[in-house]
């Protein structure tokens, strides 16, 4: 009979950590749906499956919330610097594309070495 009560105990705790971990990943998806927020809403979810794992938390949306206030300030500009930097590159390609087909190709390689060059100058600042 113990053995049976100890099966469903290990199932009740599996299911918690489960309900534990769809919850946070809901709570991922609500607070980054701005594009900006993605970075601390991902180190709060990595922070807070952490805690939960190694410290057996019950309370992981307030560990969530937490950890998401805590490093919203960094994250954010970091996403901010990101965000342009992908505006930057988006539009760099699409004139490269017009570039090929009006100027040729010998531009458009010059202009894809240019364009590498700032993105490994961009990547070296981040």
């Amino acid at each position: 009979m113990t053995m049976f009560y100890g099966f469903i105990r290990n199932f009740n705790h599996a299911l918690e950590v489960m309900a534990n971990l769809i919850i946070v990943s809901i709570l991922w998806c609500i607070c980054s749906l701005g594009i900006i927020t993605i970075l601390p809403a991902s180190n709060a979810l990595y922070k807070t499956v952490e805690q939960t794992i190694k410290y057996q938390d019950a309370y992981p949306v307030k560990i969530f919330f937490r950890n998401f206030k805590k490093h919203i300030g960094k994250k954010l500009i970091m996403g901010v610097v990101i965000s342009l930097a992908g505006v930057l590159i988006c539009a760099v390609i699409s004139c490269a594309d017009f570039m090929y087909a009006t100027a040729g190709s010998n531009a458009f390689f010059l202009f894809l070495a240019e364009l590498s060059w700032y993105t490994i100058s961009l990547y070296c600042l981040i």
